[in-house]
């Protein structure tokens, strides 16, 4: 009979005869235990990712919590008087635009020092073509105005 070897990934392929290869012993008790410790690796497995979805489910609860809380926070506020409202509007437009603009500022992606720099040097090149060709431009119209006016 044909001799079948059999290669989980990770284990390396060993030719085994049959007349080389010890008997193997087969106990009942070192199989299960085999067995019960691979389970218990499966979930413990499971558990570690269970327990990430869990951590990451409660900070967004947490999160969607503090949101409630200022809303209603909010909600209950007192308006202002309006002559205070009137008084106050502009330093209160002025706080808005400092807190936008530094809620812009960081979403920016800032550059690192060798992205910087060629972007630098894109600018400079670019500047000084340009300003080759007006100058060109500008010695070509004048070249021409002076012979036609002469």
């Amino acid at each position: 009979m044909a001799n079948i070897t059999r290669i989980k990934a990770g284990e390396s392929k060993e030719k085994t005869s049959p007349k080389n290869r010890a008997p193997e012993k087969t106990n009942s008790k070192s199989a299960t235990e085999t067995t019960s410790h691979t389970q218990q690796t499966t979930v413990s497995t499971a558990d570690k990712k269970l327990t990430k979805l869990e951590k990451a489910q409660q900070k967004y609860e947490k999160k969607q919590a503090k949101k409630q809380a200022k809303l209603e926070k909010k909600a209950n506020k007192k308006p202002m008087p309006k002559v205070l409202r009137i008084l106050t509007a502009p330093f209160r437009k002025i706080g808005g635009y400092f807190h936008a603009s530094w809620q812009e500022l960081r979403q920016v992606r800032w550059p690192n020092r060798k992205m910087t720099w060629k972007l630098v040097s894109a600018v400079i090149i670019y500047t000084v073509i340009f300003a080759a060709f007006i100058m060109l431009l500008d010695a070509g119209f004048t070249l021409l105005f002076n012979n036609l006016l002469k």
